[in-house]
């Protein structure tokens, strides 16, 4: 059909999906169908042993499962008394969780940075936020620019002028993967790689000092056995297909 995504198919009969990139498999299905799914493909496809959750495009994905009260948080750490109460209650739900694990791709994201600007990664400070004070910053460096100008001196060119496009298009990957709070802050340098000034060389450096400060941030997800018949399945296009 003309209305699928391209490379991810479903099986009505056993309500499960497959994501296919390139040599890699990604299979989301009930566990008594997964077994004779992953057999079937087998029969056609040279493949290796299915496994549990693992590596999928660069991101580590841990999978497991955790028990909480009814209407709770499955990531927070419940005392035990609470969690018996609530099974006595009835009231203790089931959760399958997943956690979004890029950390060591991060660094590899660090290491670019700091091989290209010739700062110490040691040199990157903790950073709460990835944006500097821009509103107050930018004004300051708009006059200062214009004040150039008017001078005829030259428009100030950023130090990484010509690497900073590698750096920023390495980090995107990883944020759209699994770090979406990066996203707003790297989307707007992108739009400065043909200007770019040393101001973006500090918004850069800010971003860099967030990432190596959050490290060890992770993206979650769940489905309990108390959301069973309410999921509303969303799915969001790709720059590709927009």
């Amino acid at each position: 059909s003309k209305n699928v995504w391209k490379c991810v198919y479903y099986h009505p009969k056993h309500k499960a999906y497959l994501v296919v990139y390139v040599d890699d498999f990604r299979m989301s299905a009930p566990v008594a169908a997964a077994k004779e799914l992953w057999g079937e493909l087998r029969k056609k496809l040279d493949m290796s042993e299915p496994k549990e959750g693992g590596k999928f495009l660069g991101c580590l994905v841990k999978t497991g499962t955790r028990s909480f009260p009814v209407g709770g948080d499955p990531w927070a750490d419940y005392p035990e008394a609470e969690l018996n109460a609530a099974k006595k209650d009835g009231r203790l739900a089931t959760a399958r969780c997943n956690e979004y694990d890029m950390e060591h791709f991060f660094k590899s994201c660090i290491a670019k940075y700091c091989a290209v600007s010739g700062i110490n990664e040691g040199n990157l400070s903790y950073s709460a936020t990835p944006f500097l004070d821009e509103q107050r910053l930018e004004r300051e460096f708009i006059d200062k620019q214009a004040a150039a100008e008017k001078a005829g001196k030259p428009i100030d060119r950023g130090a990484l002028t010509e690497d900073a496009s590698g750096v920023l298009m390495k980090v995107l990957y990883g944020a759209r993967m699994a770090r979406h709070d990066l996203l707003r802050c790297i989307g707007g340098l992108a739009s400065n790689v043909t200007k770019w000034t040393t101001f973006c060389d500090r918004k850069l450096h800010r971003l860099m000092c967030y990432i190596k400060s959050t490290l060890k941030m992770r993206m979650v997800s769940w489905v309990s056995s108390c959301d069973e018949g309410k999921l509303l399945y969303c799915n969001y296009a790709d720059a590709d297909f927009a």
